[in-house]
Order: C-alpha cells, then sequence, then structure tokens
C-alpha cells in the first residue's frame, strides 16, 4: 500500500483536487463555490479526525480500491459515506502491516541461535545492541541468559515496578490502535485488557505477554548502559 513517506492530513491542506477526483469514483455532484469551500473544509476536519494516519495521496488509493463497495453513494456528496470505504481499508491495512511486523518480528527475534556458548550469546548481545532494535523486538533469551550470568541481577522490587510500566505500556498502546485503526476487534482489546488491569488479575497468556515485555525493558535499559 502506497503509504512511503508522504506528509499525513494534519501535516498538509486538503486540496480541492482530492474531492473532486473523489466526486468522479462515487458519481458525487460538485456543489458550487461557497459550499464546496465549506464542503472541503468539513471534509479535511472528517479525515483528520478519524484518518489522520493516512496521507491525502493514501485517501484516493483507498477510493481507487475500495469505491465499488459501496453500491449506492447518491447523488449529494455525503460525508457520512466516507467510512463506507475508509473503515475497511483502514481494517486493511492494519492486516496488512500485522502481517509484515509479525514477519520482521520472526526474522529479528525467533531467528534460531545455532551458537548459544557463553561467546555465542556475547556475540548476539552486541549484535543486538548494535541494531537498535524497539523493546518489543528484544529476545527475551537474551535477558534470562544475562540474568543467569548474574550480569543483569533486578531485586523483586524492581522486576514488580517493571512489570507494572509494562502494563501501562501494553493499556497505552491498545488505547493508540483504537484510536488510529477503529474496529471491533480493537476495542474488545482493549476493554478485555482493561477488565484484567482493573480486577488486578491477567488471565494465563496475557500475564506471559507481560511478563515478557518486562523482561526486555530490563534488558533495554541494559543494553543502552553497555
Amino acid at each position: 500500500m502506497p503509504i512511503g513517506k508522504l506528509e499525513p492530513l494534519e501535516m498538509v491542506p486538503v486540496p480541492k483536487a482530492l474531492l473532486l477526483k473523489i466526486s468522479i469514483i462515487t458519481g458525487w455532484v460538485v456543489p458550487e463555490d461557497e459550499f464546496m469551500n465549506i464542503l472541503v473544509d468539513q471534509f479535511r476536519q472528517l479525515l483528520i479526525e478519524k484518518y489522520a494516519t493516512c496521507c491525502p495521496q493514501e485517501v484516493e488509493y483507498a477510493f481507487r480500491l475500495m469505491g465499488t463497495t459501496v453500491k449506492d453513494w447518491g447523488k449529494q456528496i455525503n460525508l457520512a459515506l466516507i467510512d463506507e470505504v475508509m473503515i475497511p481499508y483502514m481494517n486493511r491495512r492494519a492486516e496488512v502491516s500485522k502481517h509484515e511486523e509479525s514477519h520482521k518480528l520472526a526474522r529479528l527475534q525467533y531467528k534460531p541461535r545455532e551458537d548459544t556458548s557463553d561467546a555465542g550469546m556475547e556475540k548476539w548481545l552486541q549484535e543486538t545492541k548494535d541494531q537498535n532494535l524497539p523493546v518489543e523486538f528484544l529476545p527475551v533469551m537474551l535477558y534470562d541468559w544475562l540474568v543467569e550470568k548474574e550480569r543483569l541481577t533486578p531485586t523483586k522490587q524492581e522486576k514488580w515496578e517493571q512489570l507494572q510500566i509494562a502494563i501501562a505500556y501494553t493499556h497505552q498502546k491498545l488505547s493508540t490502535l483504537v484510536t488510529n485503526q477503529m474496529n471491533t476487534e480493537n476495542r474488545a482489546a482493549l476493554s478485555r485488557f482493561v477488565k484484567m488491569k482493573e480486577a488486578g488479575e491477567f488471565e494465563p497468556e496475557q500475564a506471559e505477554k507481560l511478563r515478557a515485555l518486562a523482561k526486555k525493558m530490563l534488558l533495554y535499559n541494559y543494553l543502552k548502559s553497555m
């Protein structure tokens, strides 16, 4: 999908040309000058409020790609129907991003280590530091090795505090995901996480993810101190 390095919507004005291109796809009748100016302004506000992670070129692409899925556009421009294209497109984009991220994660984090000797692990540690990976891509196996060798010795209090940070980080990430990619699945995931957080008890799978994230954060701090 044509995301590239294009400017997001909040950084550039949406030209009339974008709305005109969409009207050609939909068959909408373009209003007169004064109403057109108001329409362009409202259209821009709608995109910024709901689809700010897209760029104008991507919105145009979304209508070319998904526009035919709307059975009846009507004669007059209807901003409410923008969601009929953009929501399915955003869901599709999220799936593509998730797929690409999972492959990247697999390459970075779960690549089998043939040499697990101390020398091999030391080399892996240095490679990981040099790659400057995001926290979530760091290998837990390296953390466990450092703890085993007593080179990383967090106290119970430090582990507990880091776990609380991991919980807050995950909560914020899920909230951001709902804001940027509005769909039932994301809202359900956030709601489920909030309920577990408020109850003070996480399901086994989620608890394991949080513990792993806390370890990665401790490893991240260690790498930064090397």
